[in-house]
C-alpha cells in the first residue's frame, strides 16, 4: 500500500473516531434527539482533506495530518449582524489560501432557529451547524475542537450551558459583540485564552473598561461588521441631497434629540427613516409632535441595504450613546457606499469614523442642526467626505483582515494546553447583575442573565 494511502486511512480514521456525527454525504439528526439538526460536510470539504493528506499538508493544529484546524462556535443563534458576520467571513475563507481556506468550522446553536438565511449561506459555504445538541453530543463536539469559541451576545443561554453543562478542557476564545455596558463579566474574560471585541465602539463603554484588563496580547479587535459593493457617484451631486437613518425605529436605540435635530434645522429638509416602527410608540408619536412633521418620512423596511443607502447622501445616525445595539453594522454599510454619516461626538460610533475626512460629529443639538444646513449648502464637499468615506471602509473593515486576525490566534492557541475552566465561578449572578443592563430583545430569547433566569437548557435528564 503507498505511504499516502496509510495517511488517509489514519486520518480518517481519527477524524471520524472522535467526531462520529461528522460522516460526510448524510443530514439526519443526532443522538436520538429531533431538535438537534445537523448539517453535515459536503464531498468538496472531504476532498479537500484528502488532499491534505496526500501531499503531506501540516496545519497549526498538533495531530491532524489533514492539516486543518477544527473550530467549534458556540452561539445562541446565527441571525441578524451575528450570522451575517460568520456567513461573509466562511464565503470569503472559501477564496482564501493556505490555513485560513482549510480551517474546519462547526457551529452549536443553542436556541431553536426562527430564520435561517444566514445559516443556509454558512451550510453552503462548508460550515457544519448543530442546534441545541444534548449534553453528552456537546461534551463530544467540544472534546474534538482543537479550540472553542464563543460568541458572547449577552443571551441567557450560552451562560446557562456554560454553568450548567460539564464541559471537558479547551482551548478558549471568546468574540465579543455588542456595546453594552458591562457586556462581559470579568472572570468569563479571565478565563479565555483570547478575546476579541467584535466592534470598534465596545471598548468605548466606560462601565465595560474596567473589566477590559487582561494582558495586551489576550485582547484584541476582530471586526465583525464588513461594507457592501462599492458604488459610482459623481463628485458634485446636481440633485438635491438626499437624509436618511437606517437605525432600529425603537427608543431604547434613537436617540430622543433626533427630532429636535431635524426640527432646528433652517432648511426644509426631508429625512426618510427606514423601519416598521410601533404606530402607537414613543417614536411614531414624537415624529407626529414635530414642529415640522413633514420633515420625516416614514419607509418601509430596508430589505435591500444597499439599493437603500447607496441612494443616501447623508446618514444621520443620530443614536443613544447608551445602547446596547452596537448598530455598527449599518454605519459601516453606508459609509462603504459613499454615504456621509452625521453621529454624535461622544457616541461609540466616533471609534469608527474620522471627523473631516469622512464624517460630520456633533456635540449638542445646535451642532447636528447647523451641519445639517451645511450640508446643503456644500453639496460638493459632502461628496468629497462620502468618498472618502467609500475609500476607508474598503480599507478597513474587510473580511480578509478578521480572517488573518483570527488565524495568527489560532496559530498561536494551538500551541497551548487545552484547560479546564471553572465557569461557574466566573459567571456568578453578582458579577452579572452588577455588570449587565436590560439588552433589547434583538432576538427572541436575548435577556439578561441572573440565577433566576438560569435554564439548565443541556443538562442531562
Amino acid at each position: 500500500m503507498a505511504p499516502w494511502m496509510g495517511r488517509l486511512s489514519q486520518a480518517l480514521w481519527l477524524h471520524f473516531r472522535k467526531c462520529p456525527c461528522a460522516y460526510p454525504f448524510t443530514a439526519s439528526t443526532a443522538s436520538g434527539n429531533p431538535s438537534a439538526l445537523c448539517f453535515r460536510r459536503d464531498a468538496a470539504e472531504v476532498g479537500r482533506m484528502i488532499a491534505g493528506v496526500e501531499t503531506g499538508m501540516r496545519g497549526t493544529m498538533p495531530g491532524h495530518p489533514a492539516g486543518s484546524a477544527r473550530i467549534l462556535h458556540i452561539a445562541p443563534h446565527l441571525e441578524g449582524t451575528l450570522g451575517k458576520a460568520h456567513a461573509t467571513l466562511l464565503e470569503a475563507a472559501r477564496t482564501s489560501r493556505g490555513a485560513i481556506r482549510r480551517t474546519l468550522h462547526t457551529y452549536v446553536l443553542l436556541e431553536t432557529p426562527a430564520d435561517t438565511s444566514q445559516i443556509d449561506r454558512i451550510t453552503s459555504a462548508g460550515g457544519r451547524v448543530v442546534v441545541q445538541p444534548d449534553a453528552r453530543k456537546m461534551a463530544d463536539l467540544v472534546e474534538a475542537a482543537d479550540i472553542v469559541q464563543l460568541e458572547w451576545t449577552g443571551a441567557s443561554s450560552l451562560p446557562s450551558l456554560l454553568t450548567h453543562t460539564p464541559l471537558p478542557a479547551m482551548r478558549l476564545v471568546l468574540w465579543v459583540h455588542g456595546t453594552g455596558a458591562g457586556l462581559v463579566p470579568p472572570g468569563l474574560l479571565a478565563l479565555a485564552d483570547r478575546t476579541f471585541l467584535a466592534h470598534a465602539s465596545t471598548g468605548r463603554a466606560a462601565p465595560l473598561a474596567p473589566a477590559l484588563e487582561p494582558p495586551p496580547e489576550a485582547l484584541g479587535f476582530a471586526n465583525a461588521c464588513f461594507g457592501l459593493a462599492p458604488v459610482d457617484r459623481p463628485a458634485c451631486p446636481t440633485r438635491p441631497l438626499t437624509y436618511g437613518c437606517c437605525a432600529p425605529l425603537d427608543a431604547a436605540t434613537l436617540d430622543p434629540r433626533f427630532f429636535d435635530v431635524i426640527d432646528a434645522a433652517s432648511t426644509g429638509i426631508r429625512v426618510s427613516l427606514w423601519g416598521t416602527p410601533d404606530k402607537t410608540g414613543p417614536i411614531a408619536a414624537r415624529a407626529a409632535a414635530m414642529r415640522h412633521p413633514e420633515r420625516i418620512v416614514f419607509e418601509r423596511e430596508a430589505f435591500d441595504p444597499q439599493t437603500v443607502l447607496s441612494k443616501l447622501d447623508v446618514l444621520i445616525h443620530l443614536l443613544d450613546p447608551t445602547r446596547a445595539d452596537p448598530c455598527e453594522a449599518t454605519l459601516v454599510e453606508a459609509m462603504s457606499v459613499g454615504a456621509t454619516p452625521l453621529v454624535w461626538r461622544h457616541g461609540p460610533e466616533a471609534s469608527v469614523v474620522r471627523e473631516g475626512r469622512n464624517a460630520l460629529l456633533a456635540e449638542t443639538v445646535e451642532d447636528a442642526a447647523a451641519l445639517l444646513d451645511w450640508t446643503r449648502s456644500n453639496p460638493r464637499r459632502v461628496a468629497k467626505l462620502g468618498a472618502k468615506a467609500m475609500y476607508d471602509m474598503a480599507q478597513s473593515h474587510i473580511p480578509a483582515n478578521t480572517l488573518r486576525t483570527f488565524a495568527r490566534a489560532y496559530t498561536a492557541i494551538g500551541l497551548m494546553p487545552p484547560r479546564r475552566h471553572d465557569f461557574q465561578a466566573a459567571l456568578t449572578a453578582r458579577d452579572w447583575a452588577g455588570l449587565t443592563p436590560a439588552i433589547p430583545a434583538v432576538h427572541g430569547a436575548h435577556m439578561p442573565f441572573s440565577a433566576a433566569q438560569t435554564v439548565p437548557l443541556l443538562a442531562e435528564a
